[in-house]
């Protein structure tokens, strides 16, 4: 308050500036509050970009998240894996009774041709 009321003091005890000298230092405010509210502008959308990114990049890292930690993920990983082995194991199971059926009824036929040669009737 002392040094305000000081500084009122000296202010009244100079002498007034002249219009001109006024007018120059009302124009010279004028043009730093413009270019203050221009930094202040762009620094607002800088900020509002930034919020933007932040909200997609959360969007994303929540996403990942759902994507990995899911049960469905793990349930369809997990099962391809032994669907393959079971695949696998059916295949081999469908060719070998076939191939012993083949042989089976190869044998079959050769044992009743042998009955018949002999005399033997099946």
């Amino acid at each position: 308050m002392i040094l305000a009321n000081s500084a009122l003091k000296k202010q009244a005890d100079k002498p007034d500036h002249s219009v001109s000298e006024q007018l120059a230092l009302l124009l010279e405010k004028d043009h730093a509050i413009n270019e203050l509210t221009r930094v202040l502008e762009r620094k607002s959308d800088v900020i509002s970009e930034q919020k933007k990114r932040i909200q997609i990049l959360e969007e994303a890292l929540r996403l990942s998240k759902v994507k990995r930690f899911s049960p469905s993920s793990e349930q369809s990983t997990q099962t391809s894996l032994f669907d393959e082995a079971e695949f696998e194991s059916t295949l081999d199971f469908d060719q070998a009774p076939e191939t012993t059926n083949e042989v089976d009824q190869s044998q079959a036929e050769e044992a009743a041709s042998e009955d018949t040669k002999q005399g033997k009737r099946i």
